[in-house]
């Protein structure tokens, strides 16, 4: 028989911010955080009208904690396309420091 390997490109994107998808899965611990966040992480879909071609386009927002002060502070950040494991994420600014995880200390 015969087989291929194929690569299709589906959506690309230049210049963008990417975090590790489990940056959107991290709750700091709660003695630890300035404000509540929802229980667990579901992106809410929200419906955007595209005036110029009148196409209904979803729009996913997703929570990530920031570094601020050495606090923990829960942000809102529009979410682009991913490959499992990095996603577009836009509502940031360079500068700012993204918690993904938490170091554990040794006793």
């Amino acid at each position: 028989g015969m087989s291929a390997v194929a690569e299709i490109k589906v959506a690309e994107a230049k210049d963008v911010f990417l975090l590790p998808v489990s940056a959107l899965y991290f709750k700091p611990p709660v003695t630890q955080r300035k404000q509540q966040s929802s229980s667990f992480f579901t992106p809410l879909k929200k419906k955007i009208k595209d005036h110029k071609n009148d196409l209904q386009q979803e729009t996913k927002i997703g929570e990530i904690w920031v570094l601020s002060h050495n606090t923990p502070i829960q942000k809102k950040v529009q979410l682009g396309i991913s490959n499992g494991k990095y996603v577009q994420v836009s509502g940031i600014k360079a500068v700012e420091q993204i918690i993904v995880g938490t170091k554990e200390q040794k006793q």
